[in-house]
């Protein structure tokens, strides 16, 4: 039994009350908003290749041919949206039809769906989180860890999205707790019960491996064996080994996609930059910086995705907590501290930098610091409740706040859909419409509305006026923005247009004379990280001049 904590006792029904509360609060902020960005389809990037390939399965195909998540969270995702797709039938909300013909005509109800899967999931794990630590830990650093994870804005802000990081988050906590009940006890039961944990995390997304780090740290040194047989303990192999089988059996074509093995071998050039050279996002100069080092990526992470991601005080105190796991070796916050620091080294040796590779491992940070807190709290009985409720006002307000302020954000109206609704009211049906600003991906380019067609409008730099007056489009839309690398005009170019070029509208999502929010100049992503009142809502800048009149200007 965990011993005493400080914390305000709570007897009755007062500790079930209290963690409904906070699962409640992380529902309503990973549900709120959900619907950000849509209709339009690029909102955030990944979303809609993951769900355009559980058009595969739905139709009885499950060779995806497509190895950038594991197949099993595509089949995870299709099993969601099948279920959804029927309620939606039965209420009316959706039209008859099976799930590919009613997929084609509305992508946006599945968007929502995916979206959904993924807040539920992230809600599930604020109750985990506190289930777990309320066994080993005490009641006091069980609410706080839930509140932390509750209120935190990284992992609420990726349970938006249909990406696999906040499921992983999931099958880390069950992981751990699987890992430290291995360390009471290296039983071979215990062993491939933690080994299952693994290959599910593994199915959720490929960094799912590293849990085996913890696992195995946990079957060795508590193993009562002796000389090699404490390296190759039974619980330790066997584990391993039924986590292997758990993630082929889940992906079983992986093993025949060859696509796979190369995917593979960027990744690790991606991570372990001296295997080879990683393909790198060609991110124009005037938007970004150059590539970054890896020493870079682990400033990025502690400046970013920590600071900003999980907040300033958990990030503070994240340090003393992982030194003081590994030397008490209590068994969750240990196991918990051994991934993270494996977790970090891995992502800080990337040269990618995204915030979201932290996200699966956000679990482990806010247990972490909120052991800490009770052992604090501990050390001073008289001073616990105090110590909590410091700690809860220090540790989740600016979380809780960076959260409200994302949510009520993308609940407005993007530029790319304030757009599309001009071009459907200010345009006849057969207009044909040039798009400028794309860098390597469309994502900030607007839907056009049914009847209008894209005309491509190839241009080399500074000489875009020309190449559109020579199209046959009747109206030139761009669309860029100095912090998204995927929107970019050339700043020749831009002026060049304002000067010969009749404006017909624009919308731009900046506040006057406010600095520019924190983006990640490597994600496609058009909702600011940090400064999010820089910005009245999400989306590139978006101008769209009339090319008619512009021929005889």
């Amino acid at each position: 039994m965990p011993r005493g904590d400080g914390s305000p006792r709570f007897g009755g029904l007062a500790f079930p009350i209290a963690a409904g509360a906070i699962v409640l609060l992380g529902i309503v902020l990973r549900f709120q908003s959900l619907d950000a960005g849509l209709p339009h389809w690029g909102t955030r990037p990944d979303e809609e290749p993951i769900l355009r390939h559980t058009v595969l399965p739905a139709a009885g195909e499950f060779d995806l041919g497509w190895s950038v998540y594991p197949p099993a969270f595509v089949y995870t995702c299709w099993a969601w949206a099948e279920g959804g797709l029927r309620i939606a039938q039965a209420t009316g909300r959706l039209p008859a039809g099976d799930y590919p013909e009613v997929y084609r005509g509305h992508r946006a109800s599945f968007l929502w769906m995916g979206r959904a899967l993924s807040a539920t999931l992230g809600s599930l794990a604020v109750l985990v989180m506190i289930l777990l630590c309320h066994r080993r830990f005490g009641t006091g650093p069980a609410l706080l860890a839930g509140l932390m994870l509750a209120t935190g804005f990284l992992h609420a802000r990726d349970s938006h999205t249909v990406k696999p990081d906040v499921a992983l988050s999931l099958a880390v906590l069950v992981s751990l707790g699987a890992s430290a009940w291995l360390w009471e006890r290296t039983t071979l039961r215990r062993g491939l019960a933690a080994g299952v944990s693994v290959g599910a995390a593994m199915a959720v997304k490929y960094p799912g491996v590293l849990l085996l780090f913890p696992f195995y740290a946990a079957s060795w040194m508590r193993s009562p064996s002796r000389g090699w047989r404490r390296v190759v303990n039974a619980p330790a192999i066997a584990g391993g080994a039924l986590a292997g089988v758990v993630f082929l059996a889940t992906s079983p074509f992986l093993l025949f996609d060859e696509e796979m093995l190369r995917y593979l071998g960027r990744g690790l050039t991606v991570v372990f930059p001296q295997l080879g050279s990683p393909d790198v996002i060609p991110i124009p100069s005037e938007a970004a910086t150059d590539a970054p080092g890896a020493f870079d990526s682990f400033l990025y992470h502690l400046k970013v995705s920590l600071w900003h991601g999980v907040g300033p005080g958990t990030t503070a105190l994240l340090l003393p907590a992982v030194g003081l796991a590994l030397w008490r070796r209590n068994p969750l916050s240990f196991v918990s501290a051994i991934l993270l620091v494996v977790w970090l080294l891995v992502i800080s040796s990337s040269v990618q930098q995204y915030a979201r590779y932290l996200t699966p491992v956000v679990p482990a940070i806010v247990l972490l610091v909120a052991w800490l807190v009770g052992e604090i709290a501990a050390a001073r009985p008289r001073a616990g409740r105090g110590v909590f409720l410091i700690a809860a006002l220090l540790l989740t307000g600016p979380s809780l706040l960076d959260s409200l302020r994302f949510n009520q954000l993308v609940g407005r109206m993007d530029t790319r859909n304030l757009a599309t609704a001009w071009l459907a009211e200010e345009l006849p049906s057969g207009s044909r419409v040039a798009i400028a600003g794309k860098v390597f991906w469309p994502w900030g380019e607007p839907m056009l509305p049914p009847g209008m067609r894209p005309v491509a409008v190839p241009a080399e730099a500074g000489g875009l006026l020309e190449a559109s007056l020579q199209s046959d489009a009747d109206v030139l839309l761009t669309h860029d923005h100095e912090r998204v690398f995927s929107s970019h005009i050339d700043p020749r170019d831009a002026s060049r247009l304002r000067e010969e070029l009749p404006l017909l509208v624009e919308f731009d999502p900046r506040v006057p004379d406010r600095a520019p929010g924190l983006y990640e100049k490597a994600d496609a992503y058009y909702a600011p990280f940090h400064g999010f009142d820089s910005v009245e809502r999400t989306g590139p800048i978006i101008r769209i001049f009339d090319l008619r009149r512009g021929e005889t200007h």
